[in-house]
């Protein structure tokens, strides 16, 4: 837990202070249940099963330093990758050094709560978290 805190605190301040988020909740209704719903699945729940669940040992298994940061740059480097192959509307953000920035610290946070817990449960709710309240109540670009 302490983990989780530490991060979504780190992410939080990144992300407000790089001007990523800002306070512009959309209503709520239908379309925010939709998205939350939709938000867990992906990129929550596929991203953490492909970065933690298949690529970081559990624990009880060693894990290198370079494999944590080869890791944790293969969850930065996804982005980019999203936005120049599917090029949507939000691509731009996804190249942005700053958002790229925010990535990192939430893919470190990420890796250090899967070694903790042995699960990507922690890490999918922690990530959705992020995601949902970038882009329901902090101005993150939906679509």
């Amino acid at each position: 837990m302490p983990i989780a805190i530490g991060g979504l605190a780190l992410v939080t301040a990144a992300s407000f202070a790089t001007g990523l988020a800002r306070v512009a909740p959309l209503p709520v209704g239908l379309i925010w249940i939709r998205y939350a719903l939709i938000l867990l699945v992906v990129p929550s729940l596929g991203e953490e099963i492909l970065f933690r669940g298949l690529i970081v040992p559990p624990p009880g298994q060693p894990m290198p330093p370079l494999v944590a940061i080869a890791t944790v740059a293969a969850f930065v480097v996804w982005h980019p990758l999203q936005a120049v192959t599917f090029g949507p509307r939000w691509a731009g953000t996804f190249l942005d050094p700053a958002f790229l920035f925010v990535v990192a610290i939430l893919g470190t946070t990420l890796v250090w709560m899967y070694r903790r817990s042995g699960g990507i449960w922690p890490g999918v709710i922690v990530h959705w978290l992020v995601v949902a309240g970038w882009k329901l109540v902090c101005g993150g670009p939906i679509g």
